[in-house]
């Protein structure tokens, strides 16, 4: 896990954790709020662990994520501890990228990240749109695929269906799911892809 230097938590940190329904992966997630309202995430995904295994073999990805006040993606880290892979993708917060060393003009004018494996990021736009039951707002993220590490611009939308119900949707119409979430936005149910235990 990283440390997050000159982030001061205003209360403890919340512990999350998910499991993936296809493969079984479990994430466990230290998520933190300071005193403006940045967000600071450390995660874990491990493989779940089999008599084979014994104890799991350890994470085989690892993230961290800060944020702005207002929730705008400022730093993803990912590494795979195995094999020591990683990808560091910033952003100023206005819509400017970089990926590793260079400039992402091809991600201008997103705000958010959505990291393939986890659903911790959905709750960042959910939180920071604030929209209003029956209101849907379209969004541009810089989507990360986390079995190639390749960051595309994508578009999405969601629709605040009640106070802890949205509906997901890839713009293009491809992909559409309900997602259930706790009173702070954070995922409970992503059904086909993600449960909370």
């Amino acid at each position: 896990m990283w440390d997050a230097p000159g982030v001061e938590a205003v209360s403890a940190p919340s512990a999350l954790a998910w499991v993936a329904e296809a493969s079984g992966d479990v994430e466990a997630a230290s998520v933190v709020e300071d005193a403006v309202g940045a967000i600071t995430a450390n995660s874990r995904i491990s493989a779940p662990v089999s008599a084979e295994q014994g104890e799991g073999g350890g994470p085989h990805l690892e993230y961290l994520l800060e944020t702005d006040p207002v929730l705008r993606t400022r730093l993803v880290s990912l590494r795979r501890p195995k094999t020591g892979e990683h990808l560091t993708v910033t952003s100023n917060g206005r819509g400017d990228w970089r990926v590793g060393d260079r400039p992402a003009p091809e991600l201008s004018g997103a705000l958010d990240v959505d990291i393939r494996a986890t659903p911790l990021t959905n709750t960042l736009p959910m939180r920071r749109l604030g929209l209003e039951v029956g209101e849907e707002r379209e969004i541009e993220v810089a989507y990360i695929d986390t079995e190639t590490f390749a960051v595309f611009l994508d578009r999405q939308r969601y629709r605040r269906l009640s106070r802890t119900r949205y509906l997901f949707q890839a713009a293009d119409g491809s992909f559409e799911r309900e997602i259930a979430t706790d009173e702070q936005s954070f995922v409970l149910s992503y059904p086909g892809l993600f449960t909370r235990l």
